[in-house]
């Protein structure tokens, strides 16, 4: 399957998506294809522009490793200490990270989880939280962040969010597992220095999909 250009963010992506997996807009279908023959000259140009915005990701990115539950980390102000509900990252595909959390968790302690992502990024504390999603950009090791929070264990995986970042918009298979997998998020985080945008919710909204427990908080 081929590759395109995110008209917005400039990443490379899926020929057939239906949603970028770096900036979250939605992608128009391509028109039918005419001739292959200048495969070589797009290559070279989509390379030269991941070097010009520093969305060059190292070989460890592939890393799962699960991050240890999170304890009260101190900011730059000795003074406050930043507080999240525990957690743990189980999955991360790029710029795309799942965790996990308790089945028992409720709606006001997930409000301050994603609250606090943004607290952390803006203090310059996320490392302390999660793995780098943009590692050696030169806008930062946080430069894109998506986090989608789960209390099931097996909605949560690695290869269910590879799945639902490589979904075709040509497969009614893979509609119908979005529309389940949507269903299953507790709350998302998105963060884009490319972009300018940043928002938190309860809940998965996409403008095409919305979930019954959908709330913006920010």
């Amino acid at each position: 399957m081929g590759k395109r250009i995110c008209p917005f963010c400039k990443e490379y992506v899926q020929e057939d998506a239906i949603l970028c997996k770096y900036c979250r807009s939605e992608l128009s279908p391509l028109p039918p294809k005419k001739t292959n023959w200048k495969v070589f000259g797009l290559v070279l140009l989509i390379f030269m522009i991941l070097i010009s915005i520093g969305i060059i990701f190292s070989d460890d990115q592939s890393d799962k490793t699960p991050v240890p539950l999170n304890t009260p980390i101190p900011s730059k102000n000795p003074d406050a200490v930043l507080k999240l509900p525990k957690f743990k990252v189980v999955a991360q595909d790029l710029t795309t990270l799942t965790i996990l959390v308790s089945k028992d968790i409720k709606n006001d302690q997930l409000e301050t989880l994603i609250s606090g992502f943004r607290t952390a990024r803006e203090r310059n504390i996320l490392s302390r939280f999660i793995p780098a999603t943009t590692k050696g950009g030169i806008k930062g090791d946080y430069a894109i962040i998506w986090i989608f929070v789960f209390s099931e264990p097996d909605w949560s995986t690695a290869d269910k969010l590879k799945r639902f970042i490589n979904m075709s918009a040509l497969s009614e298979t893979d509609k119908q597992f979005e529309k389940e997998y949507t269903k299953h998020i507790k709350a998302e985080y998105y963060y884009s220095d490319l972009v300018g945008d940043e928002y938190g919710s309860l809940g998965y909204d996409d403008g095409v999909i919305t979930a019954p427990n959908y709330k913006k908080l920010f």
